[in-house]
């Protein structure tokens, strides 16, 4: 949790959100410099029974909270590729995420998730809220998605690709 992540903007986000949806958790994985200053903001937008800070996770516990979440959002100020977008992808996962960076290379809007500029939280809310309120919508974004995983990011598909430009 620092600064780049934009974990600010989510709560934000939320918080405007939360009363529609009383029964969704907003659950925040990580450690970092930021930790503080978030638990500070959740705590003045009184979210504090909505929003779960699970602290740094092992690989099995990411994959597990994953697999339990609803939508995975990544605000991101700056991100290389987005790794976390493919696992996410992969566990069927619909996606938010900033238009920064490889990300739109990986999510393509309205598809398998959707862009948001990394400051937009009213976006960010209007699109959570659709992901939430539309269970079909939420599903069918997240199978494209695993389906777009499957496609492009197998290892078999992985092992080819790095054949060809080493071979090519």
């Amino acid at each position: 949790l620092s600064p780049v992540k934009n974990t600010e903007v989510l709560i934000d986000a939320f918080a405007r959100i939360y009363k529609q949806f009383p029964d969704f958790k907003l659950v925040i994985g990580g450690d970092g410099p930021s930790l503080e200053n978030l638990k500070l903001k959740v705590k003045n937008k009184k979210l504090q029974n909505a929003v779960i800070f699970t602290g740094k996770l092992s690989l099995e516990e990411v994959r597990e909270a994953m697999k339990d979440c609803y939508v995975f959002v990544l605000p991101s100020l700056s991100e290389g590729f987005g790794r976390v977008l493919i696992e996410a992808m992969a566990l069927g996962k619909p996606i938010i995420a900033s238009r920064v960076g490889g990300i739109p290379e990986i999510v393509r809007d309205g598809d398998n998730g959707f862009l948001m500029e990394p400051k937009d939280t009213k976006l960010l809310a209007k699109k959570l809220s659709l992901l939430l309120r539309d269970g079909n919508l939420a599903k069918n974004m997240g199978e494209k998605g695993r389906r777009f995983c499957l496609t492009n990011f197998s290892n078999e598909n992985y092992i080819r690709n790095f054949m060809e430009m080493i071979y090519h």
